[in-house]
């Protein structure tokens, strides 16, 4: 799976609430479809650690030869996961930006 595919999986997972019909006219979707943020963040933070780990596999394998693993595909799940942390802490950044400017402004 690729990392846009991913982040435009988290994306859809986050619009859930909200369906747009081919006129572009949005209509509220039903209650039970709904998934909370602290849910999401969890779900994009168990896949990084997720990519983490399999990378981890990978170079154990080629170190081992265990899985007849070549340095092709080694190479590209380090990039995966290093891709993803990079991207997480990106997004964590923002958050903490947007949490701080929220805490300057006055009431």
């Amino acid at each position: 799976m690729k990392l846009t595919d991913i982040m435009v999986n988290q994306l859809s997972n986050t619009t859930k609430i909200q369906n747009t019909d081919p006129k572009g006219k949005i209509s509220q979707k039903s209650g039970d479809d709904k998934i909370s943020f602290k849910d999401e963040l969890n779900n994009a933070v168990d896949k990084v650690a997720d990519e983490q780990k399999t990378a981890d596999l990978n170079i154990e394998g080629l170190l081992t030869s265990d899985n007849n693993r070549n340095i092709h595909e080694v190479m590209l799940s380090l990039q995966k996961a290093e891709i993803s942390l990079k991207l997480m802490t990106k997004v964590r950044d923002k958050g903490i930006d947007a949490y701080r400017e929220m805490m300057r402004m006055n009431v």
